[in-house]
């Protein structure tokens, strides 16, 4: 029990960052068409934007802020200048637009990848300036911190908030419109460009605030800290259902606890090939996910 324990209170800590993450990939994949391969290497730069605002003095949370909106600018401008008249060209071409663009996004990831390694060194290791953080619960091996129950509060309110925007607003509505089918959007008058930079803006924040809770999480920060973890990202979103802001964050959130839960009773090195069985599983048994849209199980499953 005590194992099982220690493992649910990582597995849970472990989730807020994956959830947001997951979150963000999702959006991505659902708005804009896009499985983007670049998204670890993004969360490693919006960890290292809130390290260079927090190493100069400002605290962590306004930090994690700063980066987050400056993941969020990065995001649109790479949609604008990369993936966007890219998608429109290959379009053209009519088949393989989905493999060209995966293959730009992986182009994308090593750019950013070796920009990094360029700036902070490829095995150079950081931290935050956080102190140490007081332990809020502590039972048989159950452990949160103050600074894990933050972040579990953090990305449940940012959720919370995403999935009622989109759900209750008007351009929520317009977001799932485009979702759902870009043409026809378009062709209603839906604003589809804007629709596809705010997505990218929100995505973008999601992806460089779940790189700061990664780091908060595990405690160090290096050139492969995001990259190292696209794996679980995209397990949770397909898990969840690609498409789905609360399906990403319940596979998100699966997948954590049961690879943490696997890594505790077997061994550390099977929590990605836990991960990946259960991205296969869903894949194979159920395409949609646990709430995922059927259109999006369809293009998966091709």
């Amino acid at each position: 029990m005590f194992i099982f324990l220690t493992a649910l209170s990582a597995g849970l800590v472990g989730a807020a960052a994956m959830a947001l993450a997951s979150v963000g990939f999702s959006m991505q994949f659902g708005i804009g068409n896009l499985f983007n391969l670049a998204f670890g290497a993004l969360m490693t730069l919006g960890g290292f934007f809130a390290y260079v605002v927090n190493a100069a003095g400002l605290g962590l949370w306004l930090s994690a802020a700063i980066a987050a909106v400056g993941l969020g600018v990065v995001s649109v401008l790479m949609g604008r200048a990369i993936y966007r008249p890219f998608t429109l060209r290959a379009r053209r071409f009519g088949k393989g637009v989905e493999a060209a663009v995966i293959m730009v996004s992986f182009g994308v990831a090593v750019m950013v990848q070796y920009s990094i390694q360029a700036i902070w060194g490829a095995s150079t290791v950081y931290g935050y300036r956080v102190g140490v953080s007081a332990v809020a619960l502590s039972a048989n091996g159950f452990v949160l911190t103050w600074q894990g129950v933050a972040s579990l509060i953090v990305t449940a309110a940012l959720c919370a908030l995403l999935g009622s925007f989109m759900r209750f607003t008007q351009f929520g509505r317009a977001m799932r419109a485009t979702a759902g089918n870009e043409a026809l959007a378009r062709s209603s008058g839906v604003p589809v460009d804007r629709i596809l930079d705010v997505s990218w803006l929100i995505s973008g924040a999601f992806c460089g605030l779940a790189g700061v809770l990664l780091v908060l999480d595990i405690g160090t920060l290096d050139s492969f800290t995001g990259s190292d973890q696209l794996l679980l990202v995209i397990a949770g979103a397909i898990v969840g259902g690609v498409g789905s802001p609360l399906g990403a964050v319940l596979g998100a959130g699966l997948v954590s606890v049961v690879s943490e839960i696997a890594a505790g009773y077997i061994s550390p090195d099977l929590k990605y090939v836990v991960a990946f069985a259960l991205l296969v599983l869903t894949l194979l048994f159920r395409p949609s996910g646990l709430v995922g849209s059927t259109a999006r199980a369809k293009v998966l499953a091709k």
